[in-house]
């Protein structure tokens, strides 16, 4: 008898740990995009409201590659303020930039010059 009921709770213990794990509330919470995790990881600083903000401006206007590449561009330069990627930002608008690679072939063009 005492195995059986050993048994039944293991079973009833999986049970409810399975549920829990497909269950769980951190299934509501939205995955943070790249875009921020790359923000954060690459040392412009924590994320606060108003920089998240313009990131996702970006994001929806461009496009999140073109957005993570912006930033690419200001790790490579030493430049870690979000103000300088929104400047990068802003010229591949004005350009009509839509690609990453649009971008790179500007880029060609200009050391060619």
């Amino acid at each position: 008898m005492l195995i059986n009921n050993k048994s039944l709770s293991n079973k009833l213990l999986n049970k409810n740990n399975n549920y829990n794990k497909s269950h769980s509330s951190e299934e509501n919470i939205p995955k943070p995009q790249p875009a921020f995790q790359f923000y954060e990881q690459n040392g412009f600083g924590s994320l606060v409201a108003h920089v998240t903000y313009k990131i996702g401006h970006w994001i929806d206007n461009l496009s999140e590659d073109l957005v993570i590449y912006a930033m690419k561009q200001a790790v490579e330069n030493n430049v870690h303020r979000w103000k300088y990627v929104g400047k990068i930002l802003d010229d591949w608008t004005k350009k009509k930039f839509t690609t990453i690679e649009e971008v790179e072939a500007d880029k060609l063009r200009f050391a060619a010059q």
